[in-house]
């Protein structure tokens, strides 16, 4: 009896440390903004009441070269472009956009090579990013549903990181000034009308060359290599991932993946070095496999989508604006292709604008109500 009493308390302790650790966690580190940090998750935010929009995210090559303007006048419908960075995890990235996406919705992820292959394990970038000073990518825990909120925060989150967030110093805004000050700049970069409005970028440089797509990698080795291993196999996280975006397609939303652009810089051209070229036709038909027995659709030859040399901006997956059409003609002739779109929603720029701004009136009314 006393050591079935024993077993109980001792699980009843253990129980309550736990729960009291997930409670410091999600209230003293995991906190979230009053204003998202980042202006791509805010017109995340700002469209979730439009039915019939386009959504497309990836890392940053879905950021460099893709034209917001001229797809929305492809598909008549708004487009957000909400890709980031290729080392945030895109099973976090499916659950910040089921937040966001409803029934008639296009979600289109042109996806890097290492999502693909990578395996399950959160990178330190990320990880530090979520409750450092700036709470940079705190939207991306904040809003995940509580089943999931648990796993990062038992299974993924390192106590170190919770140690370190707590003595973190950060700048109060007690009135709200900078998050006001933070939606006056979304604000002007909205009325810009251009790329930048929508999420993308118009930068064409001349920029400085990261150091590995200048000096240290190869192409080739830059999309494929990790941890000095060329993986080239779709992994079992990536299988689980897709698991998720059949909910999404469960749900009314029309899900694509296609291939990522990447672009010869001047001391290398991409899928020319033989031991990978002769593995890449097999490894791209793995994926399209893959995609296509979860019933979802694969865009277009991911030949179309190497651009020469004149389009580098800075990294292998970087674009420079001027060759945007290129880039994006070429997503726009595998849509055709496939029979995918007009939307028809009747929806301009203009209107996602007005959308957008009414979206920032109402966040700076509830800010002055606090």
């Amino acid at each position: 009896m006393r050591a079935t009493s024993f077993l109980f308390f001792a699980v009843l302790i253990l129980a309550a440390l736990v729960l009291g650790y997930v409670y410091l966690v999600d209230r003293f580190v995991l906190i979230e903004r009053a204003v998202p940090f980042d202006y791509k998750h805010f017109l995340l935010q700002a469209s979730a009441d439009i039915d019939g929009k386009v959504v497309i995210d990836s890392g940053s090559n879905g950021s460099h070269g893709l034209d917001a303007i001229a797809l929305s006048d492809y598909f008549d419908a708004p487009v957000v472009i909400a890709s980031d960075v290729g080392h945030y995890p895109l099973r976090k990235k499916i659950f910040r956009l089921s937040a966001a996406l409803n029934k008639g919705d296009v979600l289109i992820l042109p996806l890097e090579w290492d999502y693909y292959s990578r395996p399950k394990y959160l990178a330190t970038r990320f990880v530090e990013s979520v409750a450092n000073k700036n709470l940079r990518l705190a939207h991306y825990i904040t809003d995940l549903p509580w089943v999931e909120k648990l796993r990062f925060i038992l299974t993924e989150y390192p106590f170190r990181n919770v140690f370190e967030s707590i003595f973190i110093s950060r700048q109060s805004d007690p009135k709200h000034i900078w998050s006001k000050r933070r939606l006056d700049k979304f604000e002007q970069r909205l009325l810009l009308a251009n790329n930048e409005s929508f999420g993308g970028t118009q930068r064409d440089g001349p920029e400085d060359i990261n150091f590995f797509s200048a000096f240290a990698k190869s192409c080739d080795h830059y999309l494929f290599e990790r941890d000095g291993q060329i993986l080239m196999h779709v992994s079992p996280t990536f299988r689980e991932n897709i698991e998720l975006l059949k909910i999404l397609v469960g749900r009314g939303v029309s899900v694509y993946l296609t291939w990522p652009a990447v672009v010869d810089s001047p001391q290398s051209r991409c899928y020319s070095e033989p031991r990978i070229s002769r593995q890449l036709e097999r490894y791209v038909n793995d994926i399209k496999m893959t995609v296509e027995h979860a019933g979802l659709q694969m865009l277009g030859n991911f030949r179309d989508n190497h651009l020469p040399v004149q389009c580098f901006l800075n990294t292998y997956y970087h674009v420079r604006w001027s060759c945007a059409s290129l880039r994006t003609g070429a997503l726009i002739a595998s849509l055709k292709a496939d029979n995918v779109g007009p939307l028809n929603t009747g929806y301009d720029v203009a209107d996602f604008q007005i959308e957008v701004v009414e979206a920032l009136n109402k966040r700076r009314r509830e800010l002055s109500k606090d």
